[in-house]
């Protein structure tokens, strides 16, 4: 169910355990510089002679030291809860949605270094069920009534990023 104003390629292209796009990141090139990847970015393909002997000397990093993520494929998403009457509501309201596994994931935690590690090693507690993307205030209301209605639990209200920033992935009640 993936939603109908969502750009299609848009979970594809940003990271699944970090922040900004897959194809973007500071490596080592074959002279041992740093660079950063990708080219969306106006950093992207500078090389950084002088990060490198900084980041050891001050802060005594040892940038060959590899924490290697856990690969998406291998990460155990829970399947949602679902419930027919909440997708129909959604339909019939033209609400955009969607339960599919990486957009929960995608959608359901925060950008701090705690969340980013979580994730990274590959430490997921329970995903949201379903993912909405109201557009107007009309829609946020008709998603608050469905909320008090099903007496379900909204466990994150999330703005033009949609995303939450710090310990999004932890379960709380609002």
């Amino acid at each position: 169910m993936a939603p109908k104003d969502m750009r299609p390629t848009e979970d594809q292209i940003l990271k699944w355990n970090g922040w900004g796009y897959a194809d973007s990141q500071f490596a080592i090139n074959k002279q041992g510089s740093v660079t950063f990847t990708g080219n969306k970015y106006d950093i992207s393909g500078k090389v950084m002679p002088h990060f490198r002997p900084w980041f050891e000397s001050h802060l005594g990093i040892d940038l060959n030291y590899i924490s290697p993520s856990q690969n998406l494929s291998d990460v155990v998403i829970d399947a949602p809860v679902e419930n027919e009457e909440i997708v129909e509501y959604l339909k019939e309201k033209n609400i955009s949605f969607s339960n599919e596994p990486r957009i929960r994931l995608m959608r359901a935690h925060g950008h701090t270094v705690h969340d980013m590690v979580n994730l990274r090693e590959g430490k997921i507690p329970r995903l949201p069920d379903i993912v909405v993307w109201p557009k107007t205030e009309r829609e946020i209301v008709k998603v608050s009534y469905l909320s008090v209605v099903h007496r379900l639990r909204a466990e994150k209200t999330q703005f033009p990023g949609n995303r939450s920033l710090t310990q999004a992935i932890e379960k709380k009640i609002l």
